[in-house]
């Protein structure tokens, strides 16, 4: 296993367009075969709103692996980059991280989960899983997606690098 910490950072286009480093950490699981998993264990530590009280937008995300300071790895995430005003996997941290994997969540993958969980009352948590969009890496991120009040919220991620 690695000898430093994993984080999720997160931009959404509906609020600002910048990368947030999250808080927490993810707590990392056992593993073998140069398998690495971790997750959030509260819901608590991650809980984000991406439908509802606004029209749907691009989620994106980025697993990083690092020991730096999360000060130091937003900066460089929010870095100026050749007149891009979206997040995108070129916002990669490659100043502050020995490893950075990016997903995302499309705008049609939200309105489809928002229709899905609309017109079946039973079903209000579904598992998403999202693969990594740099395919020379098999890394792929999980978050429960739950239908509170008609809006759509993530929470509890986790990931899988191997």
């Amino acid at each position: 296993m690695q000898n430093y910490n994993y984080m999720l950072a997160i931009s959404h286009e509906n609020i600002d367009n910048k990368w947030s480093v999250l808080y927490r950490n993810f707590v990392l699981e056992e593993t073998k075969n140069n398998i690495v998993e971790g997750l959030f264990l509260r819901d608590m530590w991650f809980n984000k709103e991406i439908y509802g009280d606004y029209k749907a937008k691009k989620m994106h995300f980025m697993l990083i692996g690092s020991n730096k300071h999360k000060k130091y790895i937003s900066e460089d995430l929010n870095r100026p980059k050749n007149n891009m005003e979206v997040s995108s996997i070129y916002d990669k941290p490659y100043n502050t991280s020995d490893e950075a994997y990016y997903f995302e969540l499309s705008v049609n993958e939200i309105e489809d989960l928002a229709d899905f969980m609309t017109n079946n009352e039973k079903v209000n948590s579904k598992k998403v899983i999202l693969n990594c969009k740099d395919r020379k890496y098999n890394a792929v991120l999980s978050l429960f997606v739950h239908f509170i009040d008609d809006k759509l919220y993530i929470t509890l991620p986790s990931f899988k690098i191997d």
